[in-house]
């Protein structure tokens, strides 16, 4: 624990002399402990505790009309009970934005998102990583409407080899018109049309022995078979109901041609924002996924969830908020036996206590519950997050 500590006066003594002046390059540390009072996910549950040490750095450069901005970080993940399990994680992004004369404008982007993956998921260490490359061109008047005509590859793989059949690459072009109101408001309409492939076999994902399955994987999945075309309709919009009141809205119809992946089907996202007062927040929203067939390790068919969060500024250097949810998710058989699951999860205290202005401790807690008819998947959990976040 004295090694822990040292790391904390360490971090705070890199910022003694920071100012608040905007800077071309930032860069931040933290120090994160983790507690998991059922880290196996199973009804008698095993402990963990995890020690997340991050770094990351941006850069954020306005040259005339142009707009560069770089962003990274990578974290460590050390397990006390389990080292073979500990990782390095990195994610980031880098932007070009262009304005080219009044109506032209450019956007290219590279971005990638990795996360290790939940002993849900998977009884062993992966890491799941996901890369972005994202081009687009756009024409507009002014800043009210824009069209834009665009492209985007995006690449995802698994560090485990028994998963990489859940690997795979997409290529999508698109076109976007954006509009912005007078009032704060705006709406974007999108269509889009790509392909997904998986170079590599899937392996039995649902090859588990256990008693109680209540049905049996329905395919045989062979090479191509999760491979498929989509089109998508989407409409965005944000909309200022009053100053004090906000409803943003993500609706979308797809349809999917392939051996497995083929149906239609919908997406929506919707949540509203009220600020009764100043200093306070609450906001509440409902979420509809149709993922594909290989979105994830464990994909269910359907997720449907309602949400609610606040968050509550205290003082100026005190932030309260908390959060829940509820969700129930449909698996179809495909990969993984066909049921239905229901999930909780209350993070009843979060607080952030900002020091000063370049050091900021964060406290988390969070129970969860998910019911389910496979004995493996049934459980509840409580977790727990204490850390310092230092910028510089």
């Amino acid at each position: 624990m004295s090694i822990k500590c040292a790391r904390l006066v360490f971090f705070m003594l890199l910022v003694s002399t920071a100012h608040a002046e905007q800077q071309l390059i930032t860069a931040g540390v933290s120090l994160q402990e983790y507690w998991d009072d059922n880290f196996s996910r199973t009804r008698d549950g095993v402990r963990e505790q995890i020690t997340l040490t991050s770094a990351s750095v941006a850069l954020d450069k306005k040259l005339s009309r142009q707009q560069v901005s770089v962003r990274w970080k990578g974290t460590e993940n050390r397990h006390e009970f389990r080292d073979e399990l500990d990782a390095r994680i990195h994610v980031g992004e880098a932007t070009w934005d262009g304005q080219w004369g009044e109506k032209w404008r450019t956007e290219f982007s590279v971005v990638r998102d990795a996360y290790a993956v939940d002993r849900l998921e998977f009884i062993d260490k992966d890491v799941v990583a996901k890369n972005d490359a994202i081009a687009k061109v756009g024409y507009g008047s002014g800043e009210r409407l824009v069209i834009y005509l665009g492209a985007r590859h995006t690449k995802q793989y698994h560090s485990a080899r028994v998963r990489e059949g859940l690997d795979y690459d997409e290529d999508e072009i698109f076109v976007e018109a954006q509009y912005q109101t007078a009032h704060e408001s705006s709406f974007a309409l999108r269509y889009s049309n790509g392909e997904r492939q998986y170079p590599r076999v899937v392996a039995d994902v649902a090859d588990v022995a256990v008693a109680d399955v209540v049905a049996d994987v329905t395919r045989d999945i062979e090479p191509g078979d999760l491979d498929f075309d989509y089109q998508q309709l989407e409409l965005q919009s944000t909309t200022q109901l009053s100053p004090k009141t906000q409803f943003n809205s993500q609706v979308a119809y797809f349809s999917r041609a392939g051996v497995v992946n083929d149906e239609r089907g919908a997406l929506a996202a919707l949540d509203m924002v009220w600020a009764p007062r100043e200093k306070l927040r609450l906001k509440v929203g409902y979420l509809l996924k149709q993922p594909a067939v290989g979105d994830f390790s464990d994909s269910p068919s359907d997720i449907d969830r309602v949400f609610l969060s606040s968050e509550w500024q205290i003082t100026h250097k005190i932030l309260l908020s908390m959060n829940a949810y509820y969700e129930e998710q449909a698996y179809d058989g495909v990969l993984s036996a066909e049921r239905k699951e229901q999930v909780s999860v209350i993070a009843p205290v979060n607080i952030t206590f900002n020091y000063s202005e370049n050091i900021s401790l964060r406290i988390h807690s969070e129970w969860e519950d998910r019911e389910s008819l496979l004995s493996y998947r049934d459980y509840t959990s409580l977790q727990g997050r204490l850390g310092i976040f230092v910028s510089f």
